[in-house]
């Protein structure tokens, strides 16, 4: 009987019997045993060296997501969490004077633009939609400010402001988002720079319609206003620098991030509380009446 017939009749009989080698010795159980234990290594070496890359995948896949996460979300966010748009509600409440779009300011971290890239629908030489996107950048209607919060403004109804009809009843003032008076002198400086390069039927009214010192102490007024606001409402985050490449030297990151008000949560504010300026505070040399 071969090898095979005897291993064949030992496993019918449920039982090992000893195999004689060929030189006619036996071989005993415990060389059988290790070789039954080794032939099973294999297969749980295979599982743990399958189990190990799935762990180290996961752990890739996790230490890259938290580096994403960090990317775009400020420490603040990590700190407060879901509470973050009640605290900067707050924290705006507290910097500012009281204004009625503060309640519907949101905020966003984002890159500005470069100055250079002249990709926005703001930039290039003067045409008809260029100073269509400014107009409607800066012309927003004015808001209603109640006669109680006045004092919140540091103002008081007995210096003759222009009223406003409440709904509801009772008397309110008109009031103008300042913002919208700052983008009014940036384009006025803007017009001003480019004055020489208007087409005809294009050029804005404040040359068409008014003399040069006239047009000039208007943008005088600009360049102070937008001074007195760069100054208050100093923005104190810092940029970087990048390292020049062979034969450049150093340049700064101009579109490093910043924490913005939403403009959209500020248009959306304004339109909420719009209200008509009277027709009466265009008509120069009339004397108004004033609630007591």
């Amino acid at each position: 009987m071969d090898f095979r017939a005897k291993w064949w009749k030992g496993v019918q009989n449920g039982q090992y019997a000893p195999v004689e080698m060929e030189e006619g010795k036996q071989q005993s159980e415990a060389p059988l045993e290790d070789a039954a234990i080794v032939s099973k290594a294999p297969s749980l070496l295979v599982s743990l060296e399958t189990l190990t890359r799935i762990v180290c995948v996961l752990m890739f896949l996790a230490g890259a997501g938290m580096m994403w996460t960090s990317r775009t979300t400020t420490t603040k966010t990590r700190k407060y969490g879901s509470d973050l748009p009640k605290k900067e509600a707050e924290c705006t409440k507290l910097l500012s004077l009281w204004s009625p779009v503060l309640p519907s300011v949101r905020y966003e971290v984002r890159d500005f633009k470069e100055s250079t890239s002249n990709n926005t629908i703001y930039d290039g030489p003067p045409s008809a939609s260029l100073e269509a996107a400014w107009k409607t950048l800066e012309t927003m209607p004015a808001v209603m400010i109640p006669d109680e919060n006045l004092i919140l403004l540091d103002r008081s109804h007995i210096q003759g402001f222009v009223e406003a009809k409440r709904e509801g009843g009772g008397i309110g003032y008109v009031g103008t988002v300042e913002v919208f008076h700052h983008l009014h002198c940036l384009n006025v400086v803007r017009q001003y720079v480019q004055r020489d390069e208007y087409p005809d039927g294009l050029v804005p009214w404040l040359f068409k319609s008014n003399s040069k010192q006239v047009a000039r102490d208007h943008v005088t007024h600009c360049i102070a206003t937008l001074r007195e606001a760069l100054m208050c409402n100093a923005d104190l985050t810092p940029y970087l620098w990048f390292k020049g490449k062979v034969g450049e030297v150093a340049k700064e990151d101009f579109g490093a991030s910043h924490k913005c008000k939403n403009w959209d949560s500020i248009v959306e504010g304004v339109k909420k509380h719009a209200v008509d300026i009277p027709k009466s505070a265009f008509q120069p040399g009339k004397e108004h009446e004033h609630s007591k």
